[in-house]
Formats: structure tokens, C-alpha cells, sequence
């Protein structure tokens, strides 16, 4: 299966997302549209897009994400600032100077308050900015694939966090809906059995 894949180092970016969106698609119509589950794994597909460089996909997804997050979270709490600083990424990444300096500024008022200046990622954050300000692109790392290691910058540990994040949440996702639509399965013939005793004790 492809999360083991994924697991393994071996599943690329198209990949992955096929199995973001398998999860996707089960949470929402289990779960319902704005589980706190469905905007993670909005979050997450919106990293593979970006990974990808399709920033207009990957913007949508984290729209999305963060709206989700923000309901069932509120906009403090440090995964939906994450998705906030993602979002700040995808600009920085597409060219967007102005909008991405307005959302990394809100993202690293936001985890400073939280976690203080000595936080790796407020860092990260701050050097964005002031990369963005000084006239320089933010750091970019190109990406073959979501689980090869080719970064170049000081952020590598970082960034290597992150995708360690996403397989994890990827790997038990998959692992749960898995085991959930055989239970489903079950439960369905035992409900179409149930109807066809109950048919043939009326018909005798």
C-alpha cells in the first residue's frame, strides 16, 4: 500500500497526495466536512502541493485548513498558526512580497507570544521576513520527492521534522481508514443479511 510506501522513503509526491485525498475523501464523508481531521489533512495536502510548486493548489488547501483549525482550535493555538506559516510560505514561494510578509508577521507574533524568540521556528520565521525585507526571495528548497533529503540550507532539521510529521500522520491515517471500511463491510453484510432473514421469515 502506498503509505508503507511512504513509510519506507519509496512513494513520490503524486503518490502521496493519492493517499492524502483517499483520507480525505473517507474523513469527510464520515466525519463530516469540518472535522478537525479533515483541515490536518488539508494542511497536509497543501504541503505536497507545495512541494509540488502548485501554489494556487496549495493556497486553497491551506485556506481551507486553517478555517477548519481555527474553529475547532481557535487562532492561537500553535498547529493552526503552523498553517498560517505555511500559508506565508506558498506566498513568499509564488511572489506574493506584500501578502507574505503580512502572514509571516502574523504567524511569528503569534508562536512568539506562545513560545518565545529562542523558538527554532520564530527564528525561521523571523529570517523569512527579514529576507523579504532586505529584497532577498526566501529560502526554497526543490524537492523530487516528499521523503528524499536534498536540503541545502541550515533548515534541514527542521524541515526533515516536518516530513517525518507528515508520513506519521499519513501512515495512521491510512492505517485507521483501513481497518475502519473492512469494519464498514462487515457491518454491511450482516445488516443486508439481517433484512434478507427478516424478508424470508415474512414471506413463510
Amino acid at each position: 500500500m502506498t503509505y508503507l510506501k511512504q513509510v519506507r522513503g519509496q512513494a513520490s509526491t503524486d503518490e502521496t497526495m493519492a493517499s492524502y485525498l483517499k483520507s480525505l475523501q473517507i474523513k469527510r464523508e464520515i466525519l463530516g466536512p469540518d472535522h478537525l481531521s479533515v483541515g490536518k489533512t488539508l494542511n497536509n495536502i497543501g504541503s505536497v502541493f507545495y512541494l509540488k510548486h502548485e501554489h494556487d493548489a496549495a493556497l486553497t488547501a491551506y485556506k481551507d485548513a486553517y478555517r477548519i483549525l481555527s474553529k475547532h482550535l481557535g487562532e492561537e493555538d500553535l498547529d493552526t498558526v503552523t498553517v498560517l506559516s505555511n500559508m506565508a510560505d506558498v506566498h513568499a514561494a509564488a511572489g506574493n512580497k506584500e501578502e507574505a510578509l503580512g502572514t509571516y508577521r502574523a504567524a511569528v507574533q503569534k508562536r512568539w507570544k506562545l513560545l518565545g524568540a529562542s523558538d527554532p521556528k520564530v527564528i525561521r520565521l523571523m529570517e523569512q521576513i527579514a529576507r523579504l525585507e532586505t529584497g532577498n526571495q526566501p529560502q526554497y528548497t526543490e524537492r523530487v520527492s516528499i521523503t528524499e533529503e536534498v536540503l541545502e540550507d541550515e533548515h534541514h532539521d527542521l524541515f526533515h521534522d516536518d516530513i517525518n510529521t507528515l508520513q506519521d500522520e499519513l501512515s495512521a491515517d491510512m492505517q485507521y481508514f483501513d481497518l475502519m471500511e473492512r469494519q464498514m463491510a462487515i457491518d454491511m453484510v450482516r445488516d443486508k443479511t439481517r433484512i434478507f432473514r427478516e424478508m424470508r421469515d415474512m414471506s413463510g
